[in-house]
């Protein structure tokens, strides 16, 4: 089109000058009418960036945590479709642990089950000792329903239980060194000996600190599984058929353990 339009031109009979002014015009009003897609184009490109950003910050937002431990001890952090974001060591056998686990997308149920069936945890669990599950955040629905959930895993025997606590535990306990579940039997065990330090749980494994509180409450340590909830240093307890215990607040609740 553009040879067309400059051979019409020149084959006009007029001044050069003229005919140069002529067709600059003529290119003027065509680069007007065209449409600036090119410049569009990044900016498409941003708005769909920003929108992907958004989207995958919205996924990747923890809104619950679960805990296990035993020795090695892992964080799971839970997003609000129930599916596992990350995963966290919280002792050093912990970390080599996480760092071998794929449970990354997983609907938590499955990545806990995961976890109770690694050979670190079943050798554990085969020694006697203690396993805390625990499932920490603000909605206490949520909190309760992960609880129900999770006391049904396999993997959750005899010398296992399961806890709910609040953000607020949660942070505490990380300041003073602790996964939660041991940092609320730490709790329980000051309650009954005020001498003792979170240095000397620190070294200490959950079974030796349910065993502290069995000897200085003259309970048995051995129950079945059972959960409770509270939101300070407390226990709850259950009694019945199952016998269930767990490490719950002041005010705090136990449920009723499971066959």
């Amino acid at each position: 089109m553009d040879n067309r339009l400059k051979a019409a031109f020149d084959s006009l009979q007029a001044d050069e000058a003229l005919k140069q002014k002529a067709w600059e015009s003529v290119q003027q009003k065509r680069r007007k009418r065209r449409p600036h897609y090119g410049r569009l184009v990044p900016a498409f490109c941003l708005l769909l960036l920003c929108l992907g950003f958004g989207t995958w910050r919205l996924y990747a937002a923890p809104v619950a945590h679960i805990t296990i431990d035993i020795n090695p001890s892992v964080e799971l952090q839970i997003n609000r479709w129930d599916k596992v974001v990350d995963v966290k060591g919280l002792n050093p056998d912990g970390e080599a642990l996480a760092q071998s686990l794929s449970v990354r997308f997983w609907d938590y149920p499955q990545a806990v089950e995961e976890i109770l069936q690694t050979p670190l945890v079943e050798e554990a669990v085969a020694q006697g000792e203690t396993l805390a599950v625990g499932v920490m955040g603000d909605d206490p629905q949520r909190r309760e329903e992960m609880l129900e959930v999770l006391a049904s895993c396999p993997g959750m025997g005899q010398n296992a239980y399961c806890y709910g606590a609040d953000t607020e535990q949660m942070e505490k306990a990380q300041e003073a060194g602790l996964p939660c579940g041991k940092y609320q039997a730490f709790l329980e065990w000051q309650a009954l000996d005020p001498d003792a330090t979170v240095e000397q749980a620190r070294t200490m494994t959950m079974s030796q600190l349910r065993q502290k509180i069995a000897e200085l409450s003259g309970e048995s340590q051995t129950r079945a599984p059972g959960w409770g909830q509270g939101q300070n240093q407390g226990q709850g307890q259950g009694q019945g058929q199952g016998k269930g215990w767990g490490a719950g607040g002041s005010g705090g609740k136990g449920k009723q353990g499971r066959q």
